[in-house]
């Protein structure tokens, strides 16, 4: 069995519109890429790839996978998917289970999870403590400054 993480549209909806539940376990035939198989993530960051926080709302399950597994990795997006052929929702993440587990992240998987997780102010502000980097990331992810990694320069 490989622990992962599944985002879902609100409701535990797949994107075919399939409802899935907790403690329950889904079953197919293959695993075949991008045609078939049960997607999951080992980080939470990358489910955000595949729903975006700030397009719709969505939650994130703790999951299992098992029978066939099949793991790829998606060069351009750097993200690692997982594929089974059997997937058990163990749980759905609470808001603050997710908040404690982005702070633990490094700079770049945070960059991954605040490009698609809305954070409330409060929110913010406990990731801006961690130091100025962070509250960069911060300000363009979250409050839309886009212009916050630009380099300004004096004409002379």
């Amino acid at each position: 069995m490989i622990k992962g993480y599944k985002a879902y549209k609100k409701g535990l909806i797949n994107q075919f519109g399939e409802q899935h539940e907790v403690g329950h376990t889904y079953k197919t035939d293959s695993v075949q890429y991008e045609k078939s198989g049960f997607y999951f993530c080992p980080d939470l960051e990358d489910t955000l790839r595949f729903y975006d926080g700030f397009k719709e709302q969505i939650d994130i399950a703790i999951v299992e996978g098992s029978g066939e597994t099949r793991e790829f990795f998606d060069e351009y997006n750097e993200t690692t998917s997982i594929a089974a052929t059997e997937l058990h929702v163990l749980s759905i993440m609470t808001r603050e289970e997710i908040i404690s587990y982005a702070l633990k992240l490094n700079e770049m998987r945070l960059k991954k999870f605040l490009a698609g997780f809305p954070l409330t102010e409060e929110e913010m502000v406990l990731f801006e403590r961690k130091g100025p980097f962070y509250k960069q990331l911060i300000d363009y992810f979250q409050r839309g400054k886009k212009d916050t990694f630009e380099t300004h320069t004096k004409k002379r």
